[in-house]
């Protein structure tokens, strides 16, 4: 789901306006920030904190809820990092049909600064999100 997940925001038009740009697409990627260069930023990287697989009496069915996080990053301050997790919450707190996968609503379950740092000298700046997602295949 979380690849199906990273899709539906690089294609949302909120999304694709608050990011930076890495090889064509909005800079957010699984599990590691792609680039150092100032263009990809701002900037995110998505990671599942906990999924699950639903059932009913006797079987399995094809509903998932997983938590996922999105890093955000932004250069000098804060503020991109906080536009970008805004376009990703308003990305994904709509129900949605998208890539032939149905999303429910998104919920938002925890932000936070995730503070700043100097990395091979770009000053970053974090914001963290965690959103619950229900999807049916």
């Amino acid at each position: 789901m979380d690849g199906a997940v990273l899709k539906r925001l690089r294609a949302d038009a909120g999304v694709q306006a608050a990011a930076g740009v890495y090889a064509g697409k909005p800079a957010i990627d699984h599990n590691e920030r792609k680039s150092n260069e100032k263009t990809a930023f701002p900037a995110a990287i998505q990671t599942v904190v906990a999924g699950d697989k639903q059932y009913d009496q006797d079987r399995a069915i094809g509903s998932r809820t997983w938590r996922l996080r999105w890093e955000c990053m932004s250069l000098d301050s804060d503020d991109g990092a906080v536009a970008l997790s805004d376009a990703i919450i308003a990305a994904l707190e709509p129900a949605d049909t998208f890539a032939g996968v149905r999303f429910g609503r998104g919920f938002l379950v925890l932000e936070r600064s995730g503070g700043n740092e100097d990395i091979a000298d770009l000053p970053i700046f974090r914001r963290i999100i965690d959103l619950n997602i229900t999807a049916t295949y």
